[in-house]
């Protein structure tokens, strides 16, 4: 028997659940709402379960909403009657709520969909459908849902009082709902790809995105492994726990290869936490240590009390940054440890004022040697044995020095040292200089050597002026760099030596890399007025003017630049530092040659003219600032 409808009667019940529910008395108002449903004459009891012959998400998810509401419905849940009785779908509104209230999403949701069964035109039943999905973190489906609802309520009720907000939950979910995770949406190699382009910082910051994220870069998978094994510490407010570290080290697989500590300080790097490393980083092929920079003397207070041998026998690349409170003792332990597999050795917080030797075995693998201190003044520099680094690294070809004062004592029994060496960089605030004040040069350039960059040398004309070795390590009178690919003098030479003429040296360095078409970048601090007759190149696709002194005619200062770009034909890149062209030679010189990129110093506004113009017409870019930079490579 159907029961007869009692309108006034089930909403004075409905009202009393809903206050029952605002009290959260939810078991009377459960009841209520229960009592209400079922006096309906229409005959659909509340459910736990959806619909077994259809399913609104499935249909809403494949644009097939309409269809599975047309469809009959052979199980218990009576999906396809529909009912006009307001308070019905208001006692169902409600029990959505309370279940909902109660963490109960999945029996919640079956309501929600019994809902838009039994008045499709209701947007309740979608509002609340969606709502569900969004707090199980489905908000594709959940934007799906309320653009499903919008079109259905639209075509026979385009005037329904909720149907506009509808729309405005629709426009709050899209941003969310097209963003889509690609964990689950591309190969796993793919995304391992993507994810070697992040530092380490970024990638422990992914761990907090979600469970999957987490469970993805933490997995077992060798290359998801890979990405965990080069790690880099930022100075941070707290020390990193030993906790983590190991952490980190079983996300790596225990294959931890590089090992970069910005802040010995902030990372607390104590006897107990080097003791581990030392322990769990096996593997491990590059360490770095850093400082952040502070004021006041050299302190080693936080690596005086470090084991003095730690061992890393695999290590291939040991830095030490500036500022970086280490002991000798401690320095001398890790390079002993792994002296047999030592490619690249940067010390580069020297103790200003005290001489340093290199007292350990035969690195017969290292190739990259860089030496300095922040020292300033010749009275403030390191003083450092140059033999000795010559008898320990026989086979180095690349060779940095800055904030030294270079001894050349005992050089002389190592005619053959370096002979290998490719790559020479003279830093600030060097000094060739024996103790003896005897001006000398401490290291004998090979003939061989690719690159020279002398940046702020005392006495450069002294190293430039120095015999070659030869092939049988004899002093090479006449020297023929043919060679080199990159010299760099400094903006203005400490020698007596001058321009308007190019010197003997300078020659000998420069001529033979022109004539023989190595030469490719090439950077004078002072270029003579006249050009000699070899002075010109097709290879040639650097050039920088630091300065020009002889001349400050804007006119003649024009005139010279033609000719040098008329000289060397195919030049790339230009550097006119602070010399003042004007923007007519500028653009004279853009539109007949080759260049693409521009260095310079000074007054923007300028050079506005001209740079929008090159850019616009040209392709070519200005670039405000130094154009060569040797500073030591970052190690992350």
């Amino acid at each position: 028997m159907v029961p007869s409808l009692d309108y006034d009667a089930m909403a004075l019940s409905l009202k009393k659940g809903i206050e029952f529910y605002k009290r959260n008395k939810f078991a009377k108002a459960y009841a209520i709402f229960n009592e209400v449903v079922n006096k309906c004459p229409c005959g659909v009891a509340i459910r736990t379960a959806p619909c077994l012959c259809k399913s609104i998400v499935f249909a809403i998810e494949n644009d097939e909403l309409e269809k599975a509401l047309r469809k009959r419905c052979i199980c218990s849940a009576r999906s396809d009657i529909r009912c006009k009785n307001v308070l019905h779908t208001d006692a169902l509104d409600s029990l959505t709520a309370l279940y909902e209230a109660k963490g109960l999403v999945d029996n919640a949701m079956a309501v929600a969909e019994a809902m838009i069964h039994l008045s499709p035109r209701d947007p309740r039943g979608f509002l609340r459908l969606g709502k569900l999905l969004r707090v199980k973190g489905s908000h594709r489906l959940a934007y799906l849902t309320y653009q499903r609802g919008i079109e259905l309520v639209s075509k026979r009720n385009p005037t329904h009082e909720l149907l506009p907000v509808l729309r405005k939950v629709k426009a709050k979910t899209k941003l969310r709902a097209l963003a889509s995770d690609p964990l689950g949406a591309l190969p796993p190699e793919l995304v391992a790809m993507i994810f070697e382009n992040l530092n380490f910082t970024t990638l422990c910051r992914c761990l907090r995105v979600s469970k999957s994220w987490k469970a993805f870069l933490t997995s077992s998978d060798r290359t998801i492994q890979s990405l965990w094994r080069e790690q880099c510490f930022r100075p941070g407010i707290k020390p990193v726990r030993i906790s983590a570290l190991q952490k980190y080290a079983a996300y790596a697989g225990r294959q931890v290869t590089q090992l970069h500590i910005k802040s010995c300080r902030g990372f607390g790097l104590d006897q107990a936490r080097l003791n581990w490393l030392s322990v769990a980083y096996k593997n491990l092929n590059s360490l770095s240590l850093q400082e952040v920079s502070c004021p006041g003397a050299f302190d080693t207070v936080l690596l005086e009390q470090l084991p003095p041998k730690p061992c890393f026998p695999q290590l291939t690349r040991l830095h030490f940054g500036f500022d970086t409170p280490y002991s000798a003792a401690f320095v001398n332990g890790i390079i002993k440890s792994s002296a047999n597999t030592l490619q690249e050795l940067t010390l580069v917080n020297l103790q200003p004022r005290r001489e340093h030797s290199a007292v350990w075995p035969l690195l017969p693998q290292l190739r990259v040697l860089r030496l300095g201190s922040k020292g300033a003044g010749s009275a403030n520099l390191a003083i450092v044995h140059m033999a000795s680094f010559m008898y320990v690294a026989p086979n180095v070809e690349e060779v940095w020095v800055q904030g030294i004062t270079a001894d050349r004592s005992g050089a002389n029994f190592y005619p053959n040292a370096w002979p290998r060496l490719k790559r020479l960089t003279i830093g600030p605030n060097v000094s060739w200089y024996q103790l003896l004040n005897v001006p000398n040069s401490p290291i004998r350039l090979s003939s061989d050597l690719e690159e020279l960059y002398l940046c702020d040398a005392l006495f450069v004309d002294v190293l430039l002026e120095w015999p070659f070795l030869g092939e049988d390590g004899q002093d090479n009178v006449f020297p023929t760099p043919t060679k080199l690919r990159k010299f760099m003098t400094p903006s203005r030479l400490r020698s007596t030596v001058r321009p308007p003429s190019f010197s003997g040296f300078m020659e000998s360095w420069i001529r033979p890399g022109l004539e023989s078409g190595s030469l490719t970048s090439l950077q004078m601090g002072e270029f003579p007025q006249a050009f000699p007759t070899w002075f010109k190149s097709e290879s040639l696709t650097f050039l920088s003017l630091q300065e020009l002194f002889w001349s400050l005619d804007p006119f003649v200062l024009d005139d010279y630049l033609a000719k040098l770009l008329a000289v060397f034909p195919n030049i790339e890149t230009l550097d006119i530092s602070h010399v003042p062209f004007s923007n007519a030679a500028l653009g004279s010189a853009i539109a007949k040659g080759k260049i693409k990129s521009i260095y310079y110093n000074g007054n923007y506004a300028q050079r506005a003219e001209i740079v929008h113009w090159a850019a616009e017409n040209h392709g070519v870019s200005f670039i405000r600032e130094p154009a060569c930079q040797n500073d030591i490579p970052s190690p992350c």
